[in-house]
């Protein structure tokens, strides 16, 4: 809703332009699966005490939305805590990263900054493995927090209540290599789904990458490759996105070649190394 005129819009017509920055090593181009995405997890999370679980294949923007949010000008009233998870990942690695960025208000009592709402970022949920005993100790220790609202002191074995926090995680689906989510975990969460982009959408991401890198590489790229590289800009990225198409669809895992699993960050590799190639002649 465009709340100026009181009217429906669409999601297309919100799209922010895109601005190429040769310094920053990952950026986001907005889609309009993302900025429906990134809108109803501010409504969430800004707007109520809902915990926000974005879930999706590996390349679908999980992390660029989480970081993006953190970005964004409208956030002053929240501070933020960046836990990564891996498959290695133990309670150890979550509960003191939590506590350190938590006011210690009594020996019993922990909380963010005042007047502000502490927002626990979480990314992936699903790569800490199980160990011997089938449990996951590092998704326990945040299920912990959401329903208990604290935990014990490492030391002291007292109990620390913790207020006024919230927490956005992501998660891709249980399988190669990431771990099936307890439901007793899941149920606390506002889930949002994330589809991979389409074919449109992924020429669109594509085309701005390489479209800014052309632009912003004038200093080191000769100017006689400028004269025909603009040109060609559609047809590398549609050419290349075609081709992972290709490769995803016949080069399928089988028992033998398991490693044959294919997401958009291989795609983005090609463009990525195009990026850091300088063409002076």
């Amino acid at each position: 809703i465009d709340y100026r005129v009181m009217q429906w819009q669409l999601w297309s017509a919100t799209l922010p332009q895109f601005h190429y920055d040769p310094a920053a090593l990952e950026q986001m181009v907005p889609t309009v699966d993302g900025i429906c995405a990134t809108y109803l997890m501010r409504v969430l999370v800004m707007f109520g005490d809902i915990n926000v679980l974005l879930t999706g294949q590996s390349g679908t923007a999980k992390t660029s939305i989480m970081r993006e949010f953190r970005r964004s000008d409208d956030t002053e009233a929240l501070s933020f805590a960046y836990v990564p998870f891996s498959a290695r990942s133990t309670s150890e690695d979550f509960q003191p990263v939590v506590e350190g960025q938590l006011d210690e208000r009594s020996k019993d009592l922990l909380g963010p900054p005042s007047d502000t709402k502490m927002i626990i970022l979480v990314d992936d949920l699903s790569l800490p493995q199980p160990d011997a005993f089938a449990t996951q100790q590092t998704t326990e220790c945040v299920r912990q927090l959401i329903d208990s609202r604290g935990f014990y002191d490492a030391k002291g074995l007292f109990w620390k209540q913790v207020v006024d926090t919230q927490i956005v995680a992501a998660r891709t689906p249980h399988g190669g290599g990431h771990s099936q989510i307890c439901g007793r975990l899941l149920r606390h969460f506002h889930m949002i789904g994330l589809m991979e982009p389409d074919d449109a959408d992924l020429l669109t991401i594509f085309g701005s990458l390489l479209s800014g890198w052309v632009e912003n590489g004038a200093d080191v790229t000769a100017s006689s490759v400028l004269l025909w590289l603009p040109a060609y800009i559609e047809k590398a990225a549609a050419g290349s996105i075609a081709l992972f198409s290709a490769v995803r669809d016949k080069l399928l895992p089988t028992p033998a070649k398991c490693h044959y699993v294919f997401n958009l960050r291989d795609i983005l590799r090609v463009f990525e190394g195009l990026r850091c190639y300088q063409m002076k002649h």
